[in-house]
């Protein structure tokens, strides 16, 4: 079973691909939304749920299948964990080697 820290690792290794000068829309999304999260007494939006705005966009498969349908439940969790850990998913970087991760 992986643990958050892998799974927070697996997820920065895609967003901070080593020679991708350009800013991953999941950077962006996943800092604003921190700040409605923040909010969610008033605003109801939690992780969950902007994870299930948000999972499907950010993540969208190349071809719309019934196997991409059945992913979006796996999606949507992949991004709820980049909303409650965007600190560490954004800011720490030792070691960005997805092999060192999975090893």
């Amino acid at each position: 079973m992986a643990t958050l820290y892998q799974h927070v690792r697996v997820i920065q290794a895609v967003i901070f691909q080593p020679g991708d000068v350009s800013v991953h829309p999941a950077y962006l999304e996943t800092s604003s939304s921190s700040a409605v999260v923040f909010h969610s007494e008033d605003n109801r939006m939690t992780p969950s749920n902007m994870a299930v705005i948000f999972g499907p966009t950010l993540m969208r498969a190349k071809e719309e299948t019934v196997a991409a349908m059945l992913d979006i439940k796996f999606q949507n969790i992949i991004v709820e964990i980049m909303i409650e850990e965007y600190k560490k998913v954004l800011f720490f970087f030792p070691h960005l080697s997805i092999l060192s991760i999975l090893m």
